[in-house]
């Protein structure tokens, strides 16, 4: 690695902004309103700070080449997707391109706050600098060898950070306390987004106290008017086009439908319940239920009654699950989820993407692997057996990480010892040359060995255990392929082997084949 002598004002700047999310300042009093963003904290203030900093040193930084990501995080969960930045990716372009010598950023947490997306931004080989983030040249050892500790503690803090929320979300939840969500719940003002007025909000032991959510008095008795009138059996469809015609609106001021209406009765609140995830953890903190116990029991038999044994048609939880077996396909890839003729459905090994046609049916092949998921959620041991394997993994991942680290310090030592010795001593050169050879080979090693691991494991929280009737009624979709995925399920369909004209003999289980 060697520096440059280019003076800054002689190249051309880019400029990364960035906000990790955005927060409304009006959804609590003044009072409370720490963990939310004051009105100069956004982008145009780091532009505003970076363009001073650019004309105090005579820096030229061309509009088009400022990219702004505003909302967006910087920081990887362990086994999460990349950050999602479309202008963090048109920045990495257009420096592979040439288009600027130097980056300015407000602090240097706004370029990444995770090692992968730091190596990429080292490896376009361009000065850094700007108002709070100090001048880095990870162009030479020294400055590269600092680049990667201050990202390294950048991720770190969120990685501490990520803890910490999750701790005190599982306090709040085990006290009865909902926090969180993503707008109102009809009949209650949650306590995320209420307004506390004279209610202390910490304990002696720091915890808060009150009750967990305010009740909207005039919505409550719309719940109970309504739930007196589902058990009198009146059609939902009825109930919402009264509702419409008398002006009550939903909490987003939108119109009631018999499926909106369904699922606001279905909600453990109104029965005093707290759910997380679709599963009931707790009563709700201080809260009189809106509707009584037997009220609350009667209206979820008479919402569980009308789903049951009812699915929503264009749902395929195993689509892309599924594997195609079938010697003869030349494929041999996923199956996705198509409608039959008469209202079926079935998944198919597509022909128009080289698939050879072979289908299942799809309610049946569903039900079989939902009891496969089920005693897999009852095996403790395979469970515990999966939460060990990803400790391994982990363990190996952070050993790999340790062996780069030391590597790269390594490298940078002897890197600053290459160019301390004279030129005229080229043995010693030769042999530092060689030592760095060495070292480098050894990295690429470490780095395709920990490559090789895969991403992080998932949060090792633990599945919830569920019934067949939780898993029909309270599961989307997508719940369900995750619980396939979590659990390592590999689904593949056989090719039919009874003969043509037997189809009345039921479904053939032997073509489903699910393996760890």
């Amino acid at each position: 690695m060697s520096s440059t002598t280019t003076a800054d004002t002689d190249i051309i700047w880019g400029a990364y902004l960035r906000l990790s999310r955005l927060k409304s300042s009006g959804r609590r009093p003044q009072r409370h309103r720490g963990r939310y963003r004051q009105p100069d904290e956004s982008v145009e203030r780091q532009l505003r700070l970076i363009r001073a900093y650019a004309d105090e040193h005579g820096l030229n930084l061309p509009d088009h080449l400022i990219f702004r990501d505003n909302g967006r995080s910087g920081w990887q969960k362990p086994g999460g997707p990349k950050p999602n930045r479309p202008q963090w990716d048109r920045m990495i372009e257009a420096g592979k391109a040439g288009e600027f010598g130097g980056l300015l950023t407000w602090k240097l947490d706004r370029f990444t706050r995770n090692p992968r997306d730091g190596e990429d931004l080292a490896d376009l080989g361009v000065l850094l600098d700007g108002p709070d983030s100090g001048r880095i040249d990870p162009r030479t050892a020294t400055g590269l060898s600092n680049f990667r500790k201050q990202v390294e503690a950048a991720s770190h803090s969120s990685h501490e950070t990520s803890e910490k929320v999750k701790a005190v979300f599982a306090d709040y939840l085990a006290n009865g306390y909902r926090i969180g969500g993503s707008g109102r719940t009809f009949g209650f003002e949650i306590l995320s987004l209420a307004e506390l007025g004279d209610w202390d909000d910490a304990d002696d032991d720091g915890g808060l106290t009150g009750p967990a959510a305010v009740v909207r008095a005039e919505e409550a008795e719309v719940i109970r008017e309504l739930a007196r009138r589902l058990l009198a059996g009146e059609p939902v469809q009825a109930m919402a086009d009264d509702l419409n015609a008398r002006g009550v609106t939903t909490t987003r001021g939108g119109q009631w439908a018999p499926q909106n209406l369904s699922r606001m009765l279905g909600n453990p609140l109104y029965g005093g319940w707290l759910a997380y995830r679709g599963t009931i953890v707790g009563r709700l903190a201080g809260v009189e239920p809106i509707l009584g116990e037997q009220t609350y029991d009667a209206v979820q038999a008479k919402l569980g009654a009308r789903r049951r044994g009812r699915r929503v048609t264009g749902k395929y939880p195993l689509s892309g699950l599924l594997e195609c077996a079938n010697p003869a396909c030349p494929r041999r890839g996923t199956m996705s989820g198509y409608p039959r003729s008469r209202g079926g459905r079935a998944y198919v090994c597509a022909p128009s993407v080289g698939g050879c046609g072979q289908s299942i049916t799809a309610t049946p092949t569903e039900e079989y692997v939902r009891d496969k998921v089920l005693a897999a959620l009852d095996d403790a041991g395979r469970l515990e057996r999966m939460r060990a394997a990803d400790a391994w993994l982990d363990g190996q991942r952070a050993k790999l990480r340790g062996v780069l680290a030391d590597l790269d310090a390594d490298m940078a030592e002897t890197e600053a010892k290459r160019d301390a010795v004279p030129r005229s001593q080229a043995r010693r050169r030769e042999q530092l040359d060689r030592n760095l050879a060495s070292m480098e080979g050894r990295y690429a090693a470490a780095e395709a060995e920990l490559a090789g691991l895969g991403a992080a494991a998932a949060p090792a929280e633990p599945l919830p255990v569920i019934t067949a009737d939780q898993w029909e009624r309270d599961t989307t979709a997508a719940e369900q392929a995750a619980y396939v995925r979590r659990l390592g399920l590999r689904i593949t369909i056989l090719p039919p082997t009874r003969p043509q004209g037997s189809s009345r003999a039921g479904f053939d289980t032997a073509r489903v084949q699910v393996s760890p």
